[in-house]
């Protein structure tokens, strides 16, 4: 009979190295589990998971090296389970391969799927993909999901349940909501990375439309880009005259967007990623009561908890007159309410952290 040790192998992609605008959700998602493990006493192994951000030579050396550091950490730790950071898709016959080897030699699996696109790729895989995603699935011992309606496809797939693990807020993050906030300027909000797939350029548009309607309004975009997309946005600035309105900050750590946030009222979220699951800035913004438009990529409408703060066009047309109902109607303070509450209900790190090991003793009591 094996009894699970109190350590753990972790393959994951974790923001050691990586250049900071390619830092994304997974790696400070990944980052907040390792906090978890170590913070419950695990003792665990890195198996840090190749990044292309590195360029594509470092990513070959980096992939044909793991399967001996693989096989390294699951002889040396017979006892231990390993936690595998899914991401399916191109790579889900490694990941395959990875729960084969450390079950045949007798070890538990995680899996844990991240990012947004697993049920469309799925469905639109091949009958070797739809195999091999459906055994990684069904077989490993335990499944953590991003979404809730991963847990549910898979529930309504194959008859299993599985585990809801989302992103969330740091505990010492959390404070009362101020609803009394000043309300003039209206300030619009971005942190993140700012890319063209999270449609950044598009923020510029909204606010020049809540300008040109009469409101007071301003916009703080926080994060790492690269040079040819920045330009876009600084020459969109220039075009509609917004200079003394937009504040480009950079990178820059939480405690800085804490501050900011405490004073915000709209996030502004139009994401057309197509790897988008639960984004981190999401769940942090609505940490401190501001209130999210968003796209319907990922989790969004699931992690906001309304259609009502979702636009499904990608047009800063329909992102300005979101703004403007709520506005309108005096809903502002009902939303951030909303939000505010649905994180402390859901998505802090009390909440998921004990989820999570609560899960993994789950291991224990298979083996007694």
């Amino acid at each position: 009979m094996k009894t699970r040790s109190n350590h753990l192998i972790f393959y994951a992609p974790l923001p050691h190295n990586i250049p900071l605008d390619k830092i994304g959700g997974a790696e400070v998602g990944c980052q907040k589990t390792l906090q978890i493990y170590e913070k419950a006493g695990f003792k665990v192994s890195l198996l840090q998971k190749p990044a292309m951000s590195k360029g594509k030579l470092s990513y070959f050396i980096g992939m044909l090296k793991l399967p001996f550091q693989l096989f390294c950490l699951l002889f040396k730790n017979s006892k231990s389970p390993i936690h595998i950071v899914g991401f399916y898709r191109d790579v889900v016959f490694f990941e395959w391969l990875m729960m084969s080897a450390a079950k045949k030699l007798n070890h538990h699996v995680i899996y844990e799927l991240r990012n947004g696109s697993m049920i469309d790729s799925y469905k639109k895989g091949s009958k070797l993909y739809q195999h091999l995603l459906k055994d990684l699935l069904i077989n490993a011992d335990i499944v953590l999901c991003q979404g809730q309606e991963y847990v549910d496809f898979i529930k309504e797939k194959w008859g299993i349940e599985r585990t809801y693990y989302p992103n969330y807020i740091m505990d010492n993050f959390i404070s009362v909501n101020s609803i009394n906030r000043k309300r003039s300027p209206l300030k619009l909000i971005y942190f993140g990375r700012i890319t063209k797939a999270k449609n950044v350029c598009l923020l510029i548009d909204v606010l020049n439309n809540l300008i040109n309607e009469g409101y007071d309004a301003n916009l703080e975009l926080i994060g790492a880009s690269d040079e040819t997309y920045l330009q876009l946005i600084e020459n969109k600035i220039e075009d509609y005259k917004l200079k003394d309105h937009v504040t480009l900050f950079g990178r820059q750590n939480f405690e800085f967007i804490a501050q900011h946030l405490e004073t915000s009222h709209y996030f502004v979220f139009p994401s057309e990623e197509i790897q988008e699951g639960h984004s981190n800035s999401l769940t942090e913004a609505m940490g401190f009561g501001v209130v999210p438009i968003v796209s319907p990529v990922g989790f969004n409408a699931s992690i906001c908890g309304t259609k009502d703060l979702v636009v499904n066009s990608i047009d800063a047309n329909f992102f300005s007159n979101k703004i403007i109902e709520i506005e309108k109607n005096n809903q502002w303070e009902k939303f951030s309410n909303d939000v505010y509450e649905r994180v402390l209900s859901n998505y802090t790190q009390s909440i998921v952290g004990e989820r999570l090991i609560k899960t993994i003793n789950l291991l224990d009591d298979e083996n007694e």
